[in-house]
């Protein structure tokens, strides 16, 4: 099983005696060329875990669009969703907002790159080199 919100019910499912299952390299790959990124789940983060685990991640809310959606309608979409963020669910605790989708971290990975539109939003409000 996959799913998100992994650090709400791994420590329940480790207690209950599940145990996550050991992928080879080459599953690995396979998911990488479709665009799965492998992470580590750190058993200094989940004690319960026997030893840290290697699964995929698929954290953060992409809003996938084609490079030839006009640069406006891209910084449009972003001035949009910034301008409803609290109205925007996100998952307690990780500091993040709906603002935050374009840059990198834990719960906003950055798999793919920016729209032109997008990255201009984000540049403009300093959240971009």
């Amino acid at each position: 099983m996959f799913d998100e919100g992994i650090k709400v019910w791994l420590d329940e499912a480790l207690a209950a005696g599940l145990t996550p299952i050991a992928l080879e390299p080459t599953e690995f790959d396979a998911m990488g060329r479709l665009g799965w990124r492998k992470v580590s789940l750190p058993k200094a983060r989940f004690p319960r875990l026997a030893r840290d685990a290697d699964t995929f991640d698929f954290s953060g809310w992409p809003i996938y669009a084609n490079v030839s959606l006009p640069e406006q309608v891209a910084y449009d979409i972003c001035d949009a969703l910034a301008a409803r963020e609290a109205e925007i669910p996100w998952e307690k605790g990780t500091g993040g907002t709906a603002s935050h989708m374009g840059c990198e971290s834990d719960s906003t990975p950055m798999d793919v790159p920016l729209h032109p539109g997008a990255e201009r939003w984000y540049r403009e409000r300093g959240q971009k080199d």
